[in-house]
């Protein structure tokens, strides 16, 4: 069995053992989680089961593949992919008994998803499946760490951009949803960041990823999305430092 064989079958598998402890999904199931993976970004999901600190740091961890996915998929060779959708796959096995019913049966729709659209060698819907899948975790993980869980959604919010960028023709309308979904994340946490400069030029980005959507500039859009996320990177600092 080749190594492309063996990675499909092992998605296959994962997405099967996810599906375990929730209902039997119906024949329309790949068609219901493309539609999932490629929908407008909406309110964060809630849940009443929160993890112990153990669990949420091991769910946490888990997104990461997911994060990776989604920013390589577009341009990834077959065989890095290949890789990379392995990692995710055994991540998402790993935290699987951590999760509630409702995220295990939404990672077996993302699993599906990224696996149907490996067939087709679809990135893009690779990486937005993969982006669902990392905030379908970080949901599910709560929020009660010292870093909120909204600066994880703007990382959501910028890769997801991305991913619409990725596509051809690019998925303006998703992206600038991508745009809104995030100011209500940043507006949630932007009175908290006492560091005016940081504070500045977070709300900055958005503002010129929103410009850039609306004026169709993909240039702009990508160098705007590329330092929102690298000012996640600073507000996940400045918040484990609090």
């Amino acid at each position: 069995m080749n190594f492309l064989l063996k990675a499909s079958v092992a998605i296959i598998a994962t997405a099967a053992s996810l599906t375990a402890c929730s209902t039997k999904q119906s024949s329309n199931n790949a068609n219901a989680s493309t539609s999932q993976s490629t929908a407008a970004p909406n309110s964060a999901m809630t849940s009443s089961l929160q993890p112990s600190a153990t669990n949420r740091s091991s769910i946490l961890a888990a997104a990461e593949p997911f994060e990776t996915l989604t920013e390589q998929a577009p341009t990834a060779s077959k065989t890095e992919l290949l890789n990379l959708i392995a990692k995710a796959n055994q991540a998402a096995q790993t935290v699987s008994p951590s999760l509630d019913p409702q995220h295990q049966a939404d990672m077996t729709n993302h699993l599906k998803a990224i696996s149907g659209a490996q067939t087709t060698n679809n990135r893009t819907e690779i990486a937005l499946a993969s982006v669902e899948a990392y905030r379908t975790l970080v949901e599910s993980a709560g929020d009660a760490g010292k870093i909120p869980q909204a600066v994880s959604l703007l990382d959501y919010s910028g890769f997801r951009y991305q991913a619409d960028l990725s596509a051809r023709p690019v998925r303006w309308s998703d992206s600038g949803n991508a745009v809104m979904f995030a100011e209500q994340k940043w507006a949630s946490i932007s009175d908290r960041v006492t560091d005016t400069t940081l504070k500045s030029e977070f709300s900055k980005s958005l503002e010129d990823m929103k410009s850039a959507q609306k004026a169709s500039d993909v240039k702009a859009a990508k160098a705007a999305s590329t330092k929102e996320l690298d000012l996640v990177d600073k507000l996940e600092s400045f918040f484990s430092k609090q």
